[in-house]
């Protein structure tokens, strides 16, 4: 404490008088606790002194007693240790007033206070303590001492501590009814609190709210958390946590998917029928409500709970109400997972991946390729729902070919050849089959002059008569595919897949393009039709040539 007084005087921060006043207080505080400790020193060998003096008094007692005036062992005993034990509770109890004096002066703040008041509310503050009172007061009524005032006494104590603890029974649950209150209590709502947008929101209708409740047997809750554990191994992304809520505006049997507050996806649903699936290889029918389910779009039947085991019989896949709301879910979160992949989340999965690969992120971002150009390049993937999961080799390939371009599609077409593995085995069967339509290699070659990358990216030149004459005729090929239950992929040239994806993207959102290089050597093509250059004869041969920029 000299110390630090001398620095703050040295800087100037007090005066020679403030710093002779401390030097004061300290010198006074040391003398005080000085005394303090000769004193306890003193209390501690006058203690120590007592005992001696009192074992010397009960033996000496007892050589007196027995000795000069003809007392048995016993009778002096009784006599002389009473007195030898009384004489030194006397000599002690000013030793232990002393003691506690110093010991509450010593640790008394410098606040202001009440000294009586502490001490006696630290005494009564406890029920315990008065209850270990009452009873060494009732043991030593057993000693021949008076009983009645002992009694009298202990009992005191018994009421006082039963008063403590209804009194802290009766505060505790007074704090308990004021917090419970408090929680119940809605805040006010403020206009920050509109500004928020939920990532991810299921909104039900009055009739589908026993779906979410556990208590009801509903089992909504936990498989969407399965839903984000299935989405983060498929696609290789943290899904948002999905808020449910009840909508009272809805109808009672429907239920919608919002994104960021859009509606993205809405049906209706039965709660107490099963939907029975037609899968293209039924034998018959069952009683029930025709629809179509959610998720694909394929003809199904609301059938009542009786007629289950039958439907499944005639090759229905049939599914209750809450898978039906997942399945459509997932399918949701597949559809848009590149919107759903957000700025912030790629810094977590980038943070993930420096656990183990610092250096495959160190030497990509920043300084050859930004954030925002490797979220554009993860989101044209996910946008063809190819997975992210091996984000590893995204970045590894990206820093192979960042040199070369920065335009994110052909980025991206490097990033497809890389994954090549994965994407076929996302499509092909389990005999290593990939069922494909082909394109006749003269359209090929008409497209390609259609296509153009430049550094505004991908242009397309293909007039809308032949972009829709590519289509149609890839949509009547896919149904030999579709009718199969194969997936509706189209197999072509390298130089023409993303313009072809681009093209057909708003009519045949589902369907795989896939080009020749990202095939592995593992993988066998199976053709199932091939679109033809024919089918643009019918177009007029200047509608071919309109450039339109896309």
């Amino acid at each position: 404490k000299q110390m630090a007084i001398d620095a703050d005087l040295n800087a100037g921060l007090i005066t020679q008088e403030n710093a002779k006043l401390r030097r004061a207080e300290i010198g006074a505080q040391a003398d005080f606790y000085g005394a303090m400790d000769g004193a306890s020193k003193f209390v501690r060998g006058d203690a120590i002194a007592g005992i001696i003096i009192t074992a010397i008094n009960i033996i000496g007692g007892l050589y007196i007693g027995v000795v000069n005036y003809g007392m048995s062992f016993a009778e002096a005993g009784t006599v002389f240790t009473t007195l030898t034990i009384g004489d030194g509770l006397v000599s002690q109890i000013p030793g232990f007033l002393i003691s506690l004096a110093a010991g509450l002066i010593a640790t008394r703040t410098s606040n202001d206070s009440n000294l009586s008041g502490d001490v006696i509310g630290q005494l009564f503050r406890h029920p315990t303590a008065m209850y270990m009172a009452a009873l060494f007061l009732l043991a030593l009524s057993f000693t021949g001492l008076p009983q009645l005032p002992l009694l009298s006494l202990g009992a005191g104590l018994l009421f006082i501590g039963y008063s403590l603890q209804q009194n802290a029974v009766k505060v505790q649950s007074d704090q308990s009814t004021a917090a419970q209150k408090k929680s119940e209590e809605k805040p006010e709502p403020k206009p920050e609190d509109n500004l928020y947008v939920d990532p991810m929101e299921l909104e039900l209708g009055v009739s589908l709210i026993r779906l979410a409740d556990a208590s009801s047997g509903g089992d909504l809750l936990d498989r969407v958390t399965r839903v984000r554990h299935k989405i983060a191994q498929e696609l290789g992304i943290i899904l948002p946590k999905v808020r449910i809520r009840d909508n009272i505006r809805l109808a009672q049997q429907k239920y919608q998917i919002k994104i960021r507050g859009v509606t993205v996806a809405e049906a209706e649903i039965h709660p107490k029928l099963y939907l029975a699936i037609d899968t293209g290889a039924t034998k018959g029918t069952v009683p029930g409500l025709q629809t179509k389910e959610p998720a694909f779009g394929r003809p199904a039947l609301w059938v009542e709970p009786a007629y289950k085991e039958r439907a499944e019989m005639l090759g229905y896949s049939v599914v209750e109400p809450t898978a039906v709301i997942v399945t459509h879910l997932t399918e949701v979160v597949r559809e848009h997972s590149d919107e759903l992949l957000t700025r912030q989340q790629l810094h977590q999965l980038l943070d993930h991946l420096k656990e183990t690969s610092p250096k495959v992120v160190e030497e990509l971002i920043p300084d050859v390729l930004k954030t925002a150009q490797v979220h554009s390049i993860l989101g044209n993937l996910l946008r063809e729902r190819v997975p992210i999961r091996d984000l590893e080799t995204i970045l590894q390939t990206l820093s192979d070919y960042a040199d070369r371009t920065k335009d994110p599609t052909i980025l991206t077409e490097y990033v497809r050849h890389a994954l090549s593995r994965s994407i076929c085995q996302q499509y092909r069967d389990g005999n290593r089959v990939l069922h494909v339509i082909t394109l006749d290699p003269a359209l090929e070659d008409i497209l390609a002059g259609g296509f153009d990358f430049s550094e505004r990216g991908l242009m397309v030149k293909l007039s809308p008569q032949v972009s829709d004459a590519v289509t149609r005729e890839l949509l009547k090929q896919l149904e030999h595919l579709t009718s199969k239950s194969h997936h509706p992929i189209v197999l072509c040239n390298p130089q023409i897949r993303a313009g072809l994806k681009q093209i057909t993207a708003s009519s045949l959102p589902k369907l795989a393009v896939i080009s020749l290089n990202e095939i592995t050597r593992d993988t066998n093509i199976e053709s199932h039709g091939q679109v033809s250059v024919d089918a643009l004869k019918a177009i007029p041969p200047r509608s071919q040539k309109v450039a339109t920029k896309v």
